[in-house]
């Protein structure tokens, strides 16, 4: 079997460092990998990094953590329409530091530059939450730069709440907690993108009258987030493209973008053949590792109603060094050996107890070829 080492993708770099609770704006600058691993394109990064200076936001505003890696990497994937790799440098986000996203993130009623609705005193705390659901979440921003290092784009994914899940305190400091949906009517629209399309609308005009932020090229995107515990992440709704400027959103297009589970019933109507294949695939490697419990799960990628990209996590509690290496061995294998489409790009990560990420293994269906890293 034919391996390459695996350069491990800067797409983490923002998520590792937002897991930091560190979110001061020192030391901007850090040394990691120039390499992004991509399913279309790859990004070159600009350097010096930098690191987002809403470092540590995302992590607090964003419930799901596949909802964090969907918008790192799915604005990344879509911006490149936009922003064409061959012309533009990565760069975290310079302009929207924490102090803004999270005033733009409070309601009307507690903050004049809140964006989420204002909040109805009536005494009944669930009640008041339930009728006015926050509805914005967060704002992801991912800037595009020419070599020099100089902007030249901004992508921005204003990401919205499906479930607000409601965390109150009253007067006495006693918690409070229920979930509603956000969109409660039956109109046949989807009621947070409407919401949210308005919400981008201010967002516009606010950078736009900010001077401290370049006049060039937005793409805006709207982002809707899954439910808590879901491993699937949710999905980009719409986006539009606003010219340097501009102010005014002229039109939003549809974007065709969603993850499906594996093992679902969705999938197993979709492509029963493809889910059959993944079943006997689990199975396997079950038999040939009986004395590891291993669960597998999956999440599709489709693109245009196209399957674009799988993803497979494997879960082996307890698994030893060997192990890990002749799972690694069996399960590239099975891919070489075709069991599994061989045009598309395969993800396979294995994790051990309480999640500890083992190794991961890419195939590249344009190197022919696996990519592989194995965690000490």
């Amino acid at each position: 079997m034919k391996y390459k080492k695996l350069l491990l993708s800067t797409v983490l770099v923002t998520l590792l460092a937002a897991c930091n609770n560190d979110t001061g704006n020192g030391g901007t600058e850090e040394t990691v990998p120039t390499t992004v691993i991509q399913n279309k394109e790859i990004y070159r990064i600009a350097e010096p990094v930098k690191v987002n200076i809403a470092r540590g936001a995302i992590v607090n505003n964003v419930d799901n953590l596949v909802d964090i890696k969907e918008l790192e990497m799915g604005l990344m994937d879509l911006s490149t329409d936009q922003f064409p790799t061959d012309n533009y440098y990565l760069q975290e986000g310079q302009y929207l530091d924490s102090a803004t996203i999270n005033s733009w993130i409070a309601r009307k009623s507690d903050d004049k530059n809140g964006l989420n609705p204002s909040l109805t005193d009536t005494g009944d705390i669930l009640k008041d939450e339930k009728k006015n659901p926050k509805v914005l979440s967060h704002v992801l921003e991912q800037d595009y730069v020419n070599s020099k290092g100089k902007i030249q784009g901004i992508s921005l994914a204003v990401s919205l709440n499906k479930i607000y899940y409601i965390r109150a305190t009253d007067d006495a400091g006693l918690v409070y907690t229920d979930e509603i949906k956000v969109d409660q009517t039956e109109n046949g629209k989807n009621e947070v993108e409407e919401q949210g399309k308005k919400i981008a609308e201010t967002i516009l005009k606010r950078i736009r009258a900010n001077s401290d932020i370049p006049d060039v090229p937005i793409f805006l995107t709207l982002y809707e987030e899954t439910n808590k515990g879901n491993i699937v992440p949710g999905k980009f709704l719409a986006s539009s493209y606003i010219d340097k400027n501009d102010n005014t959103i002229a039109k939003w297009n549809d974007i065709n973008r969603k993850y499906i589970a594996f093992p679902s019933s969705t999938f197993e109507s979709l492509d029963r053949s493809l889910s059959n294949v993944l079943s006997t695939l689990e199975e396997d490697i079950q038999t040939q590792f009986k004395s590891l419990n291993i669960i597998m799960t999956g999440k599709l990628l489709y693109e245009e109603d196209e399957l674009s990209n799988i993803t497979l996590d494997i879960e082996a509690p307890n698994i030893t060094s060997s192990e890990t290496t002749a799972m690694i061995e069996y399960v590239g294998g099975k891919i070489e050996s075709q069991i599994l489409p061989d045009y598309l790009p395969i993800t396979v990560q294995l994790s051990g107890t309480n999640e500890e990420s083992k190794a991961i293994m890419i195939w590249d269906p344009s190197e022919k070829e696996i990519k592989t890293e194995i965690y000490e």
